[in-house]
């Protein structure tokens, strides 16, 4: 079972995360036409998952090891954390630059080839959160 202080700090670290990805994000999408709505996209997911985020953090108190310590696994937390890092290192590679047409076409490959598996990992991130929210309702 994780400490309670440490999975806290560490869904904190996760928010703080995620409000730069969409920060990244909304820089993102103004800079590319062609594939904006597949950002917009990501980035609903990572909104989603902010708003989950942010209704756990009631959550850890010090009755959290006792009732949802077996739920969420740091494991999980880490897994959140390295997607979220992965979209929003792929958010800044995939600005286009003016007069770079082969750079700019490999780049919407990437986009292309890393958007069905981040957004299936956020929302597998977002189904892991909301069982946690949820048993707090019973």
């Amino acid at each position: 079972m994780a400490d309670p202080l440490s999975i806290a700090a560490s869904c904190a670290g996760l928010l703080s995360l995620a409000i730069q990805v969409i920060q990244t994000g909304y820089a993102t999408v103004h800079s590319i036409k062609d594939f904006g709505d597949d950002i917009r996209k990501i980035m609903r997911e990572v909104s989603q998952l902010t708003g989950l985020l942010t209704a756990m953090e009631p959550l850890f108190d010090c009755n959290f090891s006792r009732s949802y310590g077996s739920l969420l696994r740091r494991e999980d937390l880490d897994l959140c954390k390295a997607t979220l890092e992965e979209v929003k290192l792929l958010f800044e590679k995939s600005t286009p630059k003016d007069g770079h047409f082969l750079s700019n076409t490999q780049k919407r490959l990437l986009w292309d080839l890393r958007k069905t598996p981040l957004s299936n990992a956020l929302r597998d991130h977002k189904m892991t959160f909301t069982l946690v929210l949820s048993s707090n309702s019973m």
